[in-house]
């Protein structure tokens, strides 16, 4: 992991060097016309408020038809959370792709390929040392 933070930090580098744009403040575009006021992070003590699709944009329907379309096709998908302006939309824990009745969650014993989150985790945390000036 540090490896692959050191090898992004030279391409970032790099790519600053060679005038390629690297900051995200660089960047007049954006595909958000919200606010931090209009986002809600849960403090340390609270719970994720949880709020209809609706209220953030999304289709019920449609993520009724993601969890249909899982099943259908056998996906071997353990969890499913959507989180948007930070508000908790689904919830939803699956077994040989079916929703389970109660949000029980998976324990210790059962492996989970990890690589996906990943990448995300890298793609945050390089964003946030590029905003604060780390690279």
């Amino acid at each position: 992991m540090i490896s692959l933070a050191v090898i992004t930090s030279f391409s970032l580098g790099s790519l600053s060097k060679q005038g390629i744009k690297t900051n995200v403040d660089d960047y007049s575009f954006s595909d958000s016309n919200l606010s931090t006021q209009d986002t809600f992070w849960p403090s340390n003590s609270s719970d994720w408020a949880e709020v209809a699709p609706e209220s953030q944009g999304l289709d019920s329907d449609k993520i009724s038809e993601m969890f249909e379309y899982i099943g259908i096709r056998g996906f071997d998908i353990h969890s499913v959370i959507i989180v948007r302006n930070g508000y908790l939309l689904t919830e939803e824990y699956l077994y040989n792709s079916q929703l389970l009745e109660n949000k029980s969650y998976f324990g210790g014993e059962k492996l989970h390929m990890q690589q996906s989150t990943t990448k995300s985790l890298m793609s945050i945390l390089i964003g946030i040392a590029l905003q604060e000036g780390f690279l």
